[in-house]
């Protein structure tokens, strides 16, 4: 593909795949695999860039000095800006629900579990790149034998060389799961301890205006209406928009990172949350009305020092 796949199209697909099913036959541990290779994920608009930069904390840039501009970057352009390390994830959101609507299952309802993001080197806003998304063929379950999907995205330079690997969990619901005892699950950590680093306000718009820049308009984000059809009380953000707030509230975007991001529960909208951090490790949460933090993501955040 040229472009990144039309989202229009995946919707179609998505809704089609109703009528199949949500679970391997019995014994099957793998899926055939998928690939999807896209030519050219850019140019990305200053206005596209400068939105996302609004909605996850980022502030207003410096462009930086010729003698850190990477030499690889297309040296024609006025600027020579770093992209934030979230900000592909963001962009090519659509090509793993691609290969998702792709495959025999029925997607409606599946959730995105964590995502994984290696950035290897600072990317230049107008710099050439392509993008490669697969999905993996081994599977795994769940305890309430969900199946488990994996998706990597590989960002390329002009060079073909690997700048950015993003690597997504999907988990497709059991519609019986309701039936099997669960696992009990290791105590949570105490996170009462842990300093809150970081307040954010949620407003209702949040999942609306998120998806407008990753592509991700299932109606779960986009309307209270249509998320109380789903069992929910108000729309919900999008998991990503909390890491990508945690993430650039530090204001230490080194551009040679690893960001993890695992979705415990929703962030139902409008909602203050907050952050915490405890040496690489962090939490962002709410507390309900009874005092008592809950966690809606956690994850690692891995910064190599700035050179």
């Amino acid at each position: 593909m040229s472009k990144l796949p039309s989202l229009a199209s995946i919707y179609v697909r998505a809704a089609a795949s109703i009528v199949k099913s949500t679970k391997l036959k019995k014994g099957v541990t793998t899926v055939p695999p998928i690939t999807l290779h896209v030519d050219d994920i850019g140019p990305f608009t200053q206005s596209h860039v400068d939105s996302f930069k609004s909605q996850v904390n980022i502030k207003a840039d410096t462009p930086l000095p010729k003698s850190q501009v990477n030499i690889k970057a297309d040296t024609s352009a006025d600027t020579h800006t770093p992209l934030p390390s979230t900000y592909l994830q963001c962009v090519t959101m659509p090509m793993p629900m691609e290969i998702l609507s792709r495959t025999d299952f029925n997607i409606l309802g599946s959730l995105h579990e964590s995502c994984t993001i290696k950035s290897h080197r600072k990317i230049q806003q107008n710099e050439k790149l392509s993008a490669v998304a697969s999905l993996v063929p081994e599977v795994e379950f769940s305890d309430k034998n969900d199946v488990l999907l994996r998706i990597g995205v590989a960002i390329n330079d002009s060079e073909n060389n690997v700048v950015q690997t993003i690597d997504n969990q999907y988990r497709i619901l059991n519609p019986q799961r309701h039936k099997i005892k669960s696992t009990p699950k290791p105590a949570s950590p105490d996170y009462s301890n842990w300093p809150t680093s970081y307040s954010f306000s949620y407003p209702v718009t949040a999942g609306r205006t998120y998806a407008s820049l990753n592509g991700d308009v299932n109606p779960i984000h986009v309307s209270p209406l249509a998320a109380r059809l789903f069992g929910y009380s108000s729309c919900i953000a999008h998991g990503m928009f909390s890491v990508c707030n945690l993430f650039h509230a530090s204001e230490d975007d080194t551009g040679v990172n690893t960001i993890v991001g695992e979705f415990v529960r929703p962030v139902v909208l409008p909602r203050d949350v907050v952050g915490k951090r405890k040496g690489e490790d962090y939490v962002v949460g709410f507390y309900d009305k009874e005092g008592k933090f809950k966690v809606c993501v956690k994850g690692v955040i891995k910064n190599k020092a700035r050179e």
